[in-house]
């Protein structure tokens, strides 16, 4: 399992924080987190996760994190027992993107990509970072995206609803609002449920679509 995290834990972000230290991605968001949880390893049979850090944001240099992302990859996949046809990528907001970006760049990587309220960036390219119509069009690893309609950070329609439209075959859960345990959090917070394996897709859980799903 490939974690990579929000734009808000990155290493040195403007503003004087200084968190590159991996302590932030691990205690964030609860994504690299719930895939070590026993329920996930169970589904898994047993997995490894793998939480990268971005210096600084993944936004800021996709082209420079890539082969950066895919080094710490292959390190752990040499030094460890992975099977290479269940590598799984999983991202939220500037993951989300980046999660995108990963599987543009090797397409033939990847079991299942899950990106979460991502960025795809503007359409005419003018941003730091951007996806392609095309990039997506290609995109053959089975693909599941998560939003909620009432993020206000990254645009639902222009992101994910866009990105759903073009990569054929992919699934997208959009939530109304995120809820949990009573509590009512901002919308563009919807790795609260990939963290805790609430969505669905004909009766079967992101994480068992994930352990069922082979490269």
């Amino acid at each position: 399992m490939v974690w990579l995290h929000g734009g808000g834990e990155g290493g040195l972000l403007d503003g004087g924080h200084d968190y590159y230290d991996n302590e932030t991605p691990l205690r964030a968001n609860r994504g690299a987190l719930g895939f070590a949880t026993p329920e996930a390893q169970r589904l898994f049979g047993g997995a490894y996760v793998l939480a990268p850090q971005a210096t600084s944001a993944w936004m800021l240099d996709g082209d420079g994190f890539t082969p950066l992302v895919l080094e710490a990859i292959r390190e752990v996949a040499a030094a460890h027992r992975i099977d290479p046809d269940r590598v799984h990528v999983v991202g939220c907001s500037n993951g989300g993107y980046m999660s995108l970006k990963m599987v543009a760049e090797h397409p033939g990587l990847f079991a299942t990509s899950t990106p979460i309220c991502c960025g795809i960036g503007p359409r005419d390219g003018s941003g730091t970072y951007f996806v392609s119509d095309a990039e997506l069009a290609a995109m053959t690893t089975p693909t599941w995206l998560v939003a909620s309609s009432d993020d206000t950070t990254l645009d639902p329609e222009d992101n994910t609803l866009h990105a759903h439209g073009l990569i054929d075959g992919s699934i997208m859960t959009m939530y109304d609002g995120v809820t949990r345990d009573g509590n009512t959090y901002p919308g563009h917070w919807s790795w609260i449920y990939v963290a805790r394996n609430d969505p669905r897709h004909h009766g079967r859980s992101i994480w068992e679509w994930m352990a069922r799903t082979r490269r």
